[in-house]
């Protein structure tokens, strides 16, 4: 038996019958998207970046709204902890504090048989590369093996054409900013 032949398809001049006026779609509760108005585009302050934030961690693991080091970025600033975009401005040699989300930790093998940690972190600037010696590792691999957000203090290093290779080596964690995102967030920042 013979398929039926299909239906011809529209000119671009004519309407789609789903065109007609008064069809909202599957969701005609709705109102169109055009109309609808975004609690958040009402409200953008910092505590309800950081409920959002909060609450998407919560329910879906992912962060839709906004990075979730948004809403701790003065808190940050004033321990004088820098953005991953300011580190670009920023010499070799020079000791900085940094924050943020793991992303990925990596042990490659190397051949003097030592351990290094490299561990890519992302704040809501960007991504930055941390290199975790074995001296570092004695005192710190629990708490950045295991940290959901780390703080870290260290040294600046580049390398590469104009030094566009940037990592940190890290020196010191530092504990009350490395931990869980409610812990770093706190309880009252979401208030």
């Amino acid at each position: 038996m013979p398929l039926p032949p299909l239906p011809p398809l529209l000119k671009r001049t004519q309407a789609s019958p789903f065109s007609k006026a008064g069809y909202r779609g599957i969701f005609p509760a709705l109102p169109p998207p055009e109309k609808r108005e975004d609690e958040y585009m009402r409200n953008p302050d910092m505590t309800n970046v950081a409920t959002t934030t909060q609450n998407e961690a919560r329910s879906m693991s992912v962060f839709c709204r906004a990075h979730p080091l948004e809403a701790l970025r003065p808190r940050l600033a004033a321990e004088g902890i820098v953005t991953a975009k300011e580190l670009r401005r920023l010499p070799s040699g020079k000791k900085v504090r940094i924050t943020g989300v793991l992303v990925i930790v990596h042990m490659p093998p190397t051949k003097s048989g030592k351990r290094v940690i490299f561990i890519t972190l992302e704040d809501e600037t960007g991504l930055i590369d941390l290199v975790v010696f074995p001296r570092a590792q004695v005192r710190y691999a629990k708490a950045l093996l295991t940290s959901e957000v780390q703080t870290v203090e260290g040294k600046l290093h580049r390398a590469g054409k104009d030094g566009r290779a940037i990592s940190v080596v890290v020196e010191s964690v530092i504990p009350h900013l490395t931990g869980s995102l409610e812990k770093v967030l706190g309880a009252r920042e979401f208030r």
